[in-house]
């Protein structure tokens, strides 16, 4: 998306990764180097509040209008959304995680924090997993709190993490883009989290795996959609970006 002039602030430059005919950015990257990651979290807190503006389509907007951690820190932190959801920022320096609701202001978890507590976790060192439900377990209205793999939810939204987090210690401390693209493609029934589109009767699908590489600025997208032709297509969005001014 090009830049476009507000009233005190010209937009930046985004590029989007998502689903055709709905354009709400389930992955985010923009030209100050934030990178917006969007999880679903209606398995936590199922109910809506369309009184607030904030839906969908919130970390496109974020993207737009912020060029640093701290103004998306300040955005989200003094505010609700429409439906729950789990958003990821991270820069080349800082992770930030977010567990959003319809009913009270956004929870904040920075790297390292989830982990212990009354849940069962057990993130790699140096690394911060999380699926289709919330980490923490006090928010207002959470009608489903996940303390252990036999309390899944329909989409496997457990198990799913404990495969990734058993992936991810067999790479500790060699984890580059080629690790992750093969984690992110690693079958469910294979002991990884990815969904076949077409193949698998699930809740949830896998329309496309997505690994962002925030220090080179590029996009490795995986069109699960395509089946048998999918393949890893990268993206340079230092050639896509205009220069900063």
């Amino acid at each position: 998306m090009n830049e476009v002039h507000g009233d005190n602030h010209v937009d930046n430059q985004v590029s989007a990764v998502t689903t055709l005919g709905w354009f709400f950015g389930a992955s985010i990257f923009n030209a100050r180097g934030l990178n917006f990651e969007y999880l679903n979290g209606m398995l936590s807190i199922p109910g809506m509040n369309m009184s607030v503006s904030d839906g969908l389509h919130q970390n496109l907007y974020a993207a737009l209008d912020c060029d640093t951690e701290d103004q998306v820190d300040a955005r989200y932190l003094n505010a609700k959304t429409a439906a729950a959801s789990l958003t990821q920022v991270s820069s080349p320096t800082n992770i930030w995680h977010y567990e959003r609701s319809p009913f009270e202001n956004s929870m904040k978890l920075k790297a390292g924090q989830a982990a212990g507590g009354d849940y069962y976790y057990a993130n790699p060192t140096d690394m911060d997993i999380f699926t289709n439900h919330f980490f923490l377990t006090n928010h207002i209205n959470q009608s489903f709190k996940y303390t252990s793999p036999s309390n899944d939810s329909d989409s496997r939204s457990f198990q799913r993490l404990v495969n990734i987090q058993k992936q991810a210690m067999q790479v500790l401390g060699a984890v580059d883009v080629a690790a992750l693209m093969q984690i992110m493609t690693t079958k469910f029934e294979d002991g990884g989290t990815y969904w076949d589109t077409f193949g698998t009767a699930t809740v949830d699908q896998n329309v496309y795996s997505c690994v962002t590489d925030i220090n080179n600025m590029t996009l490795h997208v995986f069109p699960g959609c395509e089946r048998e032709r999918a393949s890893w297509v990268t993206v340079n969005l230092k050639q896509e970006f205009r220069s900063i001014q």
